[in-house]
């Protein structure tokens, strides 16, 4: 699949990305960017490839293993389509490394975004400050992660300190039913962690809360989005594409327990 950026505008975006999902420890290796965060998410516990100007990959490698060790966590080496060194992929599958699901990084200049329709029937509110309830709807609507994730991921949010940021939720009646994340980094919009409940899935909800974030994103300046899906999400990347998302590039994780 044809990758759109260029080599320069990835390793741009991947450090944007990073920003808008700091870690909680960093450990830098010859270009590596080593990240930690009490295993919460894959993005915040992996090496991030931005460079690589080392001579000796194995040790390297090796030193990257023992370090996520002494973390208890697994070593997690997050590889786009421009990763460096070109042999890594080889030797992490020589030394029993598991490749993950394909991760597409889509996005577009915000004013090539379509605008579809959104859904009146529910009501919408954006915070700049996390309240407790969306915390609290996070937790209930997350269904994919453990109790302590989901709270590790909260404490990520709290720690998004330089980007601008702005928390964005559906609500009917008391209940909210539907969440997301803007993140604003140098004229780019990340989206984080859009949920819908399950039981107010197609209802346009999803599209509603994505034209409000976009449109509090142009107020900011920014002119570029992304974001990031798992390939194998249909649903979600048929919503990305009517809304004129392109697959910018992808990433996958290598991973050994």
């Amino acid at each position: 699949m044809k990758t759109l950026l260029k080599r320069d505008k990835v390793i741009l975006v991947q450090e944007i990305a990073n920003n808008c999902w700091p870690a909680k420890e960093y450990f830098f290796l010859n270009g590596w960017i080593l990240r930690f965060t009490d295993g919460a998410t894959s993005r915040a516990n992996s090496v991030l490839l931005l460079y690589y100007f080392g001579s000796h990959l194995e040790e390297d490698i090796s030193l990257v293993e023992k370090t996520y060790q002494i973390h208890n966590l697994p070593t997690k080496f997050m590889l786009h389509d421009y990763y460096a060194p070109s042999e890594l992929k080889s030797k992490l599958m020589t030394l029993n490394y598991q490749i993950d699901p394909i991760v597409d990084i889509m996005g577009n200049k915000i004013d090539n975004l379509h605008q579809i329709s959104s859904s009146k029937e529910y009501n919408y509110i954006n915070y700049t400050d996390k309240p407790k309830e969306w915390s609290e709807a996070f937790i209930r609507l997350e269904t994919n992660r453990s109790f302590e994730e989901k709270r590790g991921i909260l404490g990520i949010m709290d720690r998004i300190i330089f980007p601008k940021k702005e928390y964005f939720a559906a609500t009917t009646g008391n209940r909210i039913v539907g969440i997301v994340l803007g993140v604003v980094e140098r004229h780019y919009l990340g989206i984080m962690d859009l949920i819908v409940d399950p039981n107010y899935r197609r209802q346009g909800i999803a599209t509603s809360l994505l034209n409000m974030v976009v449109e509090w994103a142009r107020e900011c300046g920014c002119n570029h989005i992304f974001l990031q899906v798992v390939r194998e999400n249909h649903s979600a990347v048929s919503l990305y594409r009517k809304m004129n998302f392109k697959r910018l590039y992808s990433y996958f994780y290598m991973t050994k327990e």
